[in-house]
């Protein structure tokens, strides 16, 4: 008997000791380890509701007070993610050949691949837009260029001139017409005019007409008109006196002879056809 109480006695301590050994010590061997701190359910929540990022603090540290009434629960941030996630309806088939996106649809949730190849995409055809129309280019007044012209080339147009360029004294403007004059508010440029007939008049015998230039030139009319009385001769433009002037005196046989008169208009409109102005 006293044999076995002793025995007892032995496994009792034994177990006592090796109850000790594997317990151990419940305090902390150290400091919490660099890059323990944790977000708290707050900062989860922020993060993964609105895209908030936090900065966890560097190593783990005991709250100092109990978690306050604003704090989420895990079930808050269950149903807010869940309600979030279930409006997203993209797939794979909807998204860009080879882009990652993330995928909230069962059966294929996380991240995906799209599988849509743009390139065989058909092009949509695009809206036709009407092309305004431009305005018109106002080109500025070219003002002809003969000395002392206050004229354009437009108004020269406009009252149905033709711009003329005379080279050496600069372009001015031809006006065309039957016994043509100078129109009110131009001047005429020096003799530029035509004629037509370019020869008019003359004396009984044929000779000493009035002549004026047959081509838009730069030339003077030679204007002949009988002058003084000389004499009376018998016959006819008989070869006498063919110098001078002749005219009927109204008596058969006889020629009244005159000198000749020569004069150079500056504006002369009779058998005008055309004449220069600026």
């Amino acid at each position: 008997m006293r044999r076995a109480i002793v025995m007892v006695s032995s496994v009792m301590l034994m177990a006592g000791l090796c109850g000790m050994a594997v317990a151990g010590s419940i305090d902390s061997p150290g400091a919490p380890s660099a890059g323990s701190g944790m977000p708290t359910l707050q900062q989860i929540y922020d993060y993964l509701n609105a895209g908030i990022e936090t900065t966890p603090v560097p190593n783990f540290q005991e709250p100092l007070a109990a978690p306050g009434s604003t704090m989420k629960t895990t079930k808050e941030i269950y149903d807010t993610m869940r309600g979030i996630f279930s409006q997203g309806d993209i797939t794979a088939e909807n998204v860009e050949l080879d882009k990652k996106f993330f995928c909230t649809q069962p059966g294929s949730w996380g991240i995906q691949t799209g599988k849509v190849c743009i390139a065989g995409t058909p092009t949509p055809t695009p809206t036709s837009t009407p092309t305004p129309t431009p305005s018109p280019t106002i080109t500025p007044p070219i003002p002809l260029s003969w000395e002392g012209t206050t004229h354009t080339e437009n108004e020269c147009v406009a009252l149905g001139g033709t711009v003329y360029d005379t080279r050496a004294t600069g372009t001015i403007c031809a006006f065309s017409g039957t016994n043509v004059a100078v129109p009110s508010g131009w001047t005429k440029a020096a003799q530029w005019q035509r004629y037509s007939p370019s020869s008019w008049g003359g004396d009984l015998c044929g000779n000493h007409m009035s002549t004026g230039p047959s081509t838009f030139s730069n030339q003077i009319v030679a204007l002949k008109s009988p002058g003084t009385e000389l004499e009376v001769i018998y016959g006819r433009c008989n070869g006498y006196r063919m110098d001078k002037w002749h005219e009927w005196p109204g008596n058969n046989d006889h020629d009244r002879i005159r000198e000749i008169n020569v004069s150079n208009p500056s504006d002369y409109t009779s058998n005008r056809i055309e004449v220069g102005c600026f």
